[in-house]
């Protein structure tokens, strides 16, 4: 039973009104143990193929099987488990997340295990030992070179012991040296599982690999080394039913990661957090003013009052309006972020997940910062002019705890919109990660 089968495989991209056929029947069978490496220039389908194999894409027709189980009806679930415990992906410039240091940038393939923070931190230094950058697991990825960010990336496709490394173009922006020094890298890989590298340079090819396969115009030209007789593959259990105990981001980790990254841009957020508090300041200040909640209010008062509350809810719409747009452009800040989330094995709805926490961080530094504000100033204009607004009574308690709670509610439907546009991009930022 092969560990890895594909059968028939076709795949076709609609680019406007045109159907580019990527891949043309490709059948191919994997060993447990070898380093595959599939060889072509640009726009011949490799990319597509390395992308299809390691579940980020889906083929049109054909058949993908992992250990003697079809994949031609998984869906998003099993997808997403397959992803998460059968592949580590390697990729050509591996963009790290800048705000995270070498050892979190490799705990962040097993944020979906859920498994304790020492436990991802220990597996992640052993990682990095594998790789040989025991001395650099503290560092931020902008004080590593090129060939030591390749390195991270392959430990961080290794730390949870997958069965099969897909790199896509994984020395495309190295220099011979720091090819040569991947390339042995993911060789000595390849003696405990199947690596498949995707690269256009022959040389490469043919120094390091157990099999070349050339692709050519979306067809297999040659196979150096196929795979003919059955081997006994050591599978895991079937996917299946591992999907029961799926992959998940927690809400804990949702917020520490979201967090991080509020901190990364500490003078934004701040900025964000102030002007937003003002929307919420002025219409808890309003409510105060209008007695909404003290029924204090005289009947000339009304227009007035329900002039003042308009004006206070226009500046609170503005603060909403302002938020959503901060979301969205996180999403496409974070896009690094979302994409390597979604290629270890991150659901849809936990990628939304992870935007919605964010939202629901500022939410609360906002509101609690306007009602602070709002308590604070109606207790100034009492000391100093109560002749002539005496009807001005501190906010309650519990009027802080509903006020609060609706504005929190209103603020996070507003993130609601941005975090279902990263999930639903996902896929398509993976895809085009290079």
């Amino acid at each position: 039973m092969e560990k890895l089968k594909l059968v028939n495989i076709n795949k076709s991209y609609r680019a406007e009104t045109q159907y580019y056929h990527v891949l043309k029947k490709i059948s191919l069978d994997f060993r447990d143990r070898e380093l595959v490496t599939v060889l072509g220039p640009s726009g011949t389908g490799k990319t597509t193929l390395i992308n299809i194999i390691g579940g980020l894409d889906q083929y049109d027709s054909g058949d993908l099987s992992v250990c003697g189980q079809s994949t031609k009806h998984f869906r998003h679930q099993a997808w997403d488990a397959y992803r998460h415990r059968m592949i580590g992906f390697v990729r050509q410039n591996e963009q790290l997340l800048m705000h995270q240091s070498v050892l979190e940038n490799v705990e962040l393939a097993m944020v979906l295990s859920r498994e304790a923070r020492t436990e991802r931190a220990k597996r992640a230094e052993q990682a990095l030992v594998k790789v040989g950058l025991e001395k650099e697991i503290n560092l931020m990825p902008k004080h590593l070179t090129k060939v030591q960010v390749q390195q991270v990336a392959i430990a961080r496709a290794i730390v949870n012991d997958p069965a099969i490394i897909v790199a896509d173009e994984p020395t495309g922006a190295l220099d011979s040296n720091a090819s040569n020094h991947i390339m042995a890298l993911l060789r000595d890989l390849a003696e405990t599982r199947l690596v498949i590298v995707a690269t256009h340079d022959q040389v490469i090819a043919e120094d390091y690999s157990t099999r070349i396969i050339s692709l050519i115009d979306g067809n297999v030209q040659s196979d150096s080394h196929p795979l003919t007789d059955q081997v006994e593959s050591s599978c895991p259990e079937p996917l299946k039913s591992q999907t029961t105990n799926k992959p998940s981001l927690s809400i804990y980790t949702a917020i520490v990661l979201a967090s991080k990254h509020l901190l990364a841009q500490k003078c934004l957020t701040l900025m964000m957090v102030v002007i937003g508090s003002l929307g919420v300041f002025s219409l808890a200040l309003a409510f105060a003013f209008s007695g909404l909640f003290t029924n204090a209010i005289e009947p000339n008062q009304a227009p007035s009052s329900l002039l003042i509350l308009g004006f206070a809810l226009l500046t609170f719409m503005m603060t909403m309006i302002m938020l959503g747009g901060k979301i969205y452009l996180s999403v496409l800040e974070r896009r690094k972020e979302v994409a390597i989330l979604y290629s270890i094995g991150a659901r849809r709805r936990d990628i939304s997940r992870l935007f919605i926490m964010e939202t629901f961080i500022i939410t609360v530094m906002i509101s609690l910062l306007g009602l602070v504000m709002t308590d604070s100033i109606i207790s100034k204009l009492n000391q100093i002019a109560s002749p002539l607004i005496q009807y001005i009574e501190p906010l309650s308690l519990p009027t802080v705890a509903i006020l609060g709670s609706i504005i929190v509610v209103i603020m996070l439907i507003t993130g609601i919109i941005p975090a279902r546009i990263a999930a639903r991009k996902a896929p398509a930022l993976t895809l085009k990660m290079k």
